[in-house]
């Protein structure tokens, strides 16, 4: 069926999909079997959503810098917090879609275990300011979240693919407090991977050791 409707229509029947999951799975209408089920369906997504071909981004790489303005129209530059924080950077696709709602309250329940470990936790999608407002307030969301019209940010990070069903994909980036970056998930499993990256912070070396410690880390790409 939906094979059969145009590029635009597709768009709408999917969101129509996902809307009606989102309500269903906040609800907690039959959670167990609804979350297996979202679990399956995100990780099948998650094949066809990473970027083909070679990566030029590569764990140990300076990340490229950010700047851009958050859901309070304050801008946020990635650079101002070396030598500071840690930074979970991750992208994904559009505001209060099923998938996205789902890994950004992962992502707001573990935020005080994050902050016990210097770390932030940063969004990025091509939204705008005033959506990322709505998504934050409806979800209760109290981390950043940076707005990318355009995708210029996402491209730096081989996190954008126009002409896809969202043009933004899915990708966390783990960035140190020297400013490299730790660790990459490419089309991630928005319902698992907010944990995954929160494991692999936690063995992160404080800021001294970076210079001696950081090839050591097991990376999960």
């Amino acid at each position: 069926m939906i094979a059969s409707l145009p590029a635009n229509d597709n768009k709408k029947y999917l969101y129509f999909v996902f809307l009606i999951l989102e309500m269903i799975y906040f609800n907690k209408v039959f959670p167990m079997i609804l979350g297996r089920l979202l679990s399956f369906f995100f990780a099948t997504i998650s094949l066809f959503s990473a970027n083909a071909g070679e990566s030029k981004l590569k764990v140990g790489q300076d990340a490229p810098e950010v700047v851009l303005s958050d859901q309070a129209g304050n801008m946020v530059n990635l650079s101002s917090y070396k030598g500071k924080k840690n930074v979970v950077l991750y992208f994904y696709p559009k505001d209060g879609t099923l998938g996205c709602s789902i890994e950004a309250k992962k992502f707001q329940d573990l935020k005080p275990e994050f902050a016990k470990l210097d770390t932030v936790v940063i969004g990025v999608s091509e939204d705008s300011q005033a959506s990322h407002q709505s998504f934050s307030s409806s979800k209760n969301l109290d981390f950043i979240l940076l707005s990318d019209i355009g995708g210029l940010v996402a491209s730096r990070y081989e996190s954008y693919k126009k002409g896809a069903l969202f043009s933004v994909l899915r990708n966390t980036f783990v960035i140190g407090k020297d400013g490299k970056i730790k660790a990459i998930w490419r089309g991630v499993n928005p319902i698992s991977n907010p944990k995954e990256v929160f494991n692999f912070v936690k063995k992160l070396p404080t800021a001294g050791d970076y210079a001696t410690s950081d090839t050591n880390l097991p990376s999960p790409r």
